[in-house]
């Protein structure tokens, strides 16, 4: 687990100097959702293996893209808050699915609850994309 984040967060940084954090989110938020297709259509557990590394990657670049847009968007006062929201909400979100699992695996196959989650994680993340939010998260010009 720790050696896929070192690894994410050694290319991310690298991205992240070169061209700023809001292209890490329009690379790593997209492309994050894979896992679900690679889970799907690869069930064995050597592809499965890579596939979490894969994930890895993604969510250490989406993590340091997300946390560095929450300290240049907040002000002194709400930075704190903003990032220990973010942490907990996406700490939570794992228990909060762990309770909802259960009930959906009784009424849909697990494939197609990873479908799903790639189709909705998958649509959600072009709101990055939407101008008025692509200003606003965008990076400074570099002098």
């Amino acid at each position: 687990m720790v050696f896929r984040a070192v690894v994410g967060i050694s290319i991310w940084q690298k991205v992240q100097k070169r061209f700023g954090s809001y292209r890490i989110l329009c690379i790593t938020i997209p492309l994050a959702p894979l896992y679900f297709v690679f889970m799907t259509a690869f069930p064995d557990k050597y592809m499965i293996l890579l596939a979490v590394f894969y994930t890895g990657i993604m969510n250490a670049g989406s993590d340091l893209g997300i946390q560095l847009g929450l300290y240049r968007l907040g002000s002194d006062k709400s930075r704190d808050v903003l990032i220990n929201l973010y942490v907990g909400i996406s700490a939570g979100i794992g228990f909060v699915a762990a309770f909802f699992i259960p009930i959906l695996t009784t009424h849909f196959a697990l494939t197609s609850i990873f479908i799903a989650s790639y189709v909705l994680r998958f649509g959600l993340s072009f709101l990055f994309y939407i101008p008025k939010i692509s200003r606003r998260l965008g990076d400074p010009p570099k002098v």
